[in-house]
C-alpha cells in the first residue's frame, strides 16, 4: 500500500473520531498512516522526524486521547462495510 492510500484510509476510517481537540483528531490520521506504512517499525523508525515522534509520544500520554473514542469510530466503520 502506499502512503496516499493509506491516509485516505485512515481519514475515513476515523472521519468521526472527537478527541476533544481537532488537532488531535489530524494527529491519530497521521499516525495511522505513518504506522500502516511501516507496522513492523517502532515509533522512531516509523515517523518522518524527530518531532513527528515527540508529537506521537504526546499524542499516546494525552489525558484527551480516549481510546474507547477511537475504537468507537472504527466499530461504526466495520458496521457500515458489513
Amino acid at each position: 500500500m502506499n502512503g496516499e492510500h493509506q491516509t485516505h484510509w485512515a481519514a475515513e476510517e476515523f472521519a468521526n473520531v472527537r478527541l476533544g481537540e481537532k488537532r488531535l483528531d489530524a494527529r491519530l490520521i497521521t499516525l495511522c498512516d505513518r504506522f500502516s506504512d511501516a507496522p513492523e517499525s517502532p515509533i522512531n523508525q516509523a515517523c518522518a522526524d524527530w518531532a513527528e515522534t515527540k508529537a506521537a509520544y504526546r499524542f499516546f500520554q494525552n489525558e484527551h486521547v480516549e481510546i474507547g473514542e477511537i475504537l468507537a469510530a472504527h466499530r461504526c466503520k466495520t458496521a457500515q462495510r458489513a
